[in-house]
């Protein structure tokens, strides 16, 4: 594959600052007529820079963030476009907008509008925070599937994008990370919104010492696979494993779905992860990264086919 292009958007308007998330510094863009981008606005995230005493590095966001997008794609999970690209000399990404001329409701609204008992504020660990809740408040109330994503209804893509979340350790699907598109009109029903801001994946955080040495370490605690193994959900009740999260959602909208995301996860070879990560220009993403994320998806596509077979 070829490599991924960096848009340049230093000549793209500033139409907005986006105050949602913990990262400063996010700007909405319109790019200029005539521009391959312009049918919609998008978000510029820089990439963040991490400091430890004497030094700097970059976080690794900007990558993680992309190549979850293309991963999403591999699966067929609706999910939010994603180009790296560069803003006054700042590494970053930027994010199409999803919202398609509808209002986003974010999920904690969501499940407070189906239970007003729902502590729609809470941040980790809300009580009511589950696969089941949010499985239930989409089918209360008739939301149907993204444009874009093969599944059987809202409630199987909801699991796509958990399932997604265990390959990849995405380990910050909150109650505000996923949402529905809300017809101002409502002369349509509401529309569960792309999978977005998938930065937290892959072991982003992790500096390459850390990252080199758990892939030659003979330490059993410090495996790449033993970092899969605990990957957990910071946000559902109760902090599950990212796999419990993706197999219970699946199996709770049936075993048909189950063996159709079983299915969908076999057809996603190791070449084909590996092609995806050659294609992020090295300036981005380390050597020690590209092994490292690759290898923990092996392992997250192995332990979640383990308990998918279950499903005949």
């Amino acid at each position: 594959m070829p490599a991924f292009p960096v848009v340049d958007v230093d000549e793209w308007e500033v139409v907005d600052y986006e105050p949602m998330g913990s990262k400063p510094g996010k700007l909405w863009l319109q790019p200029p007529a005539g521009s391959p981008f312009a049918e919609r606005r998008w978000l510029f995230k820089p990439t963040t820079i991490q400091r430890e005493r004497d030094r700097e590095f970059l976080k690794g966001d900007d990558w993680a963030e992309k190549l979850v997008a293309e991963v999403a794609h591999l699966l067929g999970v609706s999910a939010a476009p994603v180009e790296l690209a560069t803003r006054r000399g700042s590494p970053g990404i930027i994010s199409g907008d999803i919202s398609a001329r509808r209002e986003l409701v974010f999920g904690n609204e969501v499940l407070f509008g189906h239970d007003p008992e729902y502590d729609r504020h809470g941040r980790r660990g809300v009580a009511g925070y589950t696969v089941d809740a949010v499985l239930s408040a989409l089918r209360s109330l008739g939301v149907v599937l993204p444009a874009d994503h093969d599944a059987p209804d809202a409630s199987a893509a909801f699991a796509g994008y958990v399932t997604l979340d265990a390959l990849v350790a995405n380990t910050d699907r909150h109650h505000e990370n996923w949402g529905i598109l809300v017809d101002p009109t409502a002369t349509e029903p509401p529309r569960l919104a792309p999978s977005f801001d998938h930065a937290s994946s892959l072991g982003f955080l992790l500096s390459d010492d850390e990252r080199a040495e758990r892939l030659q370490t003979r330490d059993g605690n410090r495996t790449v696979e033993a970092f899969a193994e605990r990957g957990r959900s910071r946000h559902f009740a109760g902090t599950p494993t990212l796999v419990d999260v993706a197999v219970n959602a699946a199996a709770a909208c049936g075993a048909a779905v189950a063996i159709g995301y079983r299915s969908r996860l076999e057809a996603l070879s190791h070449n084909r992860l590996e092609a995806l990560l050659d294609s992020i220009p090295d300036d981005r993403m380390s050597h020690p990264s590209r092994i490292f994320a690759v290898r923990l998806m092996d392992e997250n596509r192995r332990r979640l086919l383990d308990e998918l077979n279950r499903y005949g």
